[in-house]
């Protein structure tokens, strides 16, 4: 009969699976055997809580550690109350019953947190359904946000879950430098030692940067949840950042924006790095990405700083007030024609305006100098524009060949068997051209001054078409400057001989002679030797074994 609602029953342990949500990933082989012991002695006191999956199929809700411990028993069956649930409130009620365990890891209970947070969608529900404080709850659901090693680190208690609290709060790459510049116990000036206190400050310190200090909007940063202001125990108005690349690449786009705006609106400034200041080298490699040009360590004069304007405060007489304010007209009036000074000689040619790029803005600096002319000027840049395109042509050809060799000695294979093209027999008298004699250079129409064939000659040469006469002396002439490597008794010099036969056959058969006869006489010689020898060794072995030791 089939059974419509919970239930109690005894159920093959073969026909039990464990789920695929339980966020319990490690079960101590010990700690299992100690429950074993128990059930063996004592029985099954709590049943498995599982549901049906299928025909003869469940699969385990509650109770895995009891399910690993009866089969190390070697069980058949076991206790099991039957749920009839969904997957959505068996994945539910599973991660509620791991958050109530007594002995759950700080971990095990932030994944249980998170995956449950995903299944309820609300964080009050949450909060209600697992019975913790809100600010409980907020910590440990923070810990999901920690890189793999720091989680090492506090599996293995090496870090307290105050640290760990603190650390989850920045950035993986934030975590990932602190992890292996501080939290290495080998290291001398390691954390591992100090407390949360301690380590948050230090963090501060290390990887935080006031937000007001950027000139970019910080519309989106006020409501970040990686600036500090945002957190309550943080006291900081404008706060600071602790998502370092983010914060970095709004600082460059920022700064990129703004040359490029400076470089359109005014072609003669000059964009450069500081001789003194840091330099901002993400923008400056971008600049140069897109073909701007940088003049580095340019050594500049800053522009006159215009006085501020007095704030007085109570107390003050109005003769004070009266003095000061006459004073800062004075300074004012000689701010101004500092400024219109400077401005009269940019515009004669005699000052040199800098977009000087820092590291968090971009500041107008000068040099003054000997009259120029603007037109020069602009014509100076267009030369050196058109050098870089030069340049670039250049480097597109460079890259192609390197990629393309990539190609095909690395990932492909030349067709060997195919019929060779007419291009490809340009090609291969294109290289055999390298041998070519310098006393054949006349009939190629290639002067005789001619020291050696450049690359542009060769190509010339194949573009105008060879004749047969012409690629006989071609290959004959690559041929006699391979051979002329000939040395001693090899293949090469072999053939090199058989060549030289082919063509000079009475002068190479007259040098053979000659040495022919020597080898001879040598030959002769030597044989003598050998037969002097060989008629001692005869002699020898008929002598008796008494007079062989006295010989």
């Amino acid at each position: 009969m089939k059974k419509t609602q919970d239930y109690f029953e005894k159920i093959k342990l073969a026909e039990i699976e464990p789920n695929s949500f339980n966020v319990r990933e490690q079960f101590e082989e010990k700690s299992i055997q100690e429950l074993a012991k128990s059930m063996e002695i004592d029985g099954l006191i709590n049943p498995l809580t599982i549901r049906v999956v299928g025909k003869n199929k469940f699969e385990i809700i509650c109770g895995e550690r009891r399910y690993r411990a009866a089969l190390l028993l070697g069980w058949e069956t076991i206790d099991a109350y039957i749920k009839e649930l969904t997957v959505e409130d068996a994945k539910r009620l599973c991660l509620i019953e791991n958050i109530q365990r007594e002995n759950i890891s700080v971990m095990e209970e932030a994944k249980a947190l998170k995956r449950l947070y995903e299944l309820t969608g609300d964080i009050d529900e949450l909060i209600a359904r697992v019975n913790k404080s809100e600010s409980y709850v907020r910590s440990h659901l923070r810990l999901n946000n920690l890189i793999p090693k720091i989680v090492n680190r506090l599996e293995k208690e090496e870090i307290s879950f105050g640290v760990a609290s603190v650390l989850c709060a920045y950035s993986a790459d934030i975590q990932q430098d602190i992890h292996s510049r501080f939290l290495d116990k080998d290291a001398y000036n390691n954390w591992l030692s100090l407390s949360k206190d301690e380590i948050k400050k230090r963090v501060e310190s290390f990887y935080t940067t006031q937000l007001d200090q950027y000139k970019f909007d910080l519309k989106e940063c006020r409501e970040c949840v990686s600036n500090t202001a945002n957190f309550t125990l943080f006291s900081d108005r404008c706060g600071k950042c602790m998502n370092k690349t983010c914060l970095d690449e709004k600082n460059a786009t920022y700064l990129l924006a703004k040359a490029i705006e400076i470089k359109q609106a005014d072609p003669l400034v000059v964009l450069c790095t500081s001789f003194v200041r840091a330099t901002n080298k993400t923008v400056i490699e971008r600049l140069k990405l897109q073909e701007f040009e940088i003049q580095d360590n340019a050594q500049c004069q800053l522009y006159p700083q215009e006085p501020k304007k007095p704030a007085f405060s109570e107390g003050v007489t109005e003769e004070e007030k009266e003095e000061v304010i006459e004073d800062y007209q004075k300074k004012m009036q000689k701010h101004t024609n500092l400024m219109d000074d400077l401005k009269k000689k940019e515009g004669r040619g005699e000052l040199t305006k800098f977009a000087v790029i820092g590291e968090k803005d971009i500041d107008f600096q000068y040099q003054l100098h000997t009259k120029k002319n603007e037109t020069e000027e602009l014509q100076k840049q267009l030369t050196t524009l058109a050098e870089k395109d030069k340049r670039n042509q250049e480097l597109k050809i460079i890259n192609t060949v390197k990629d393309t060799k990539a190609v095909i000695f690395e990932q492909h294979e030349i067709p060997s068997t195919k019929a060779i093209s007419v291009d490809e027999n340009k090609y291969f008298y294109y290289f055999l051209l390298e041998a070519l004699a310098s006393k054949h250079f006349q009939y190629f129409d290639i002067p005789n001054s001619t020291y050696y064939l450049s690359d542009k000659q060769k190509k010339e040469i194949l573009d105008r078409g060879l004749s047969e006469e012409q690629k006989a002396m071609i290959q004959r002439d690559y041929l006699a400057r391979h051979f002329n490597s000939a040395f001693g008794n090899g293949i090469t010099s072999e053939f090199f001989i058989a060549f030289a036969k082919e063509h000079f056959p009475e002068e190479v058969t007259k040098i053979e002679k000659k040495y022919t006869e020597v080898y001879h006489k040598r030959q002769k010689k030597l044989k003598e030797q050998s037969s002097m020898i060989e008629k001692e060794l005869k002699k020898r072995k008929k002598l008796p074994k008494k007079d062989k030791k006295a010989a």
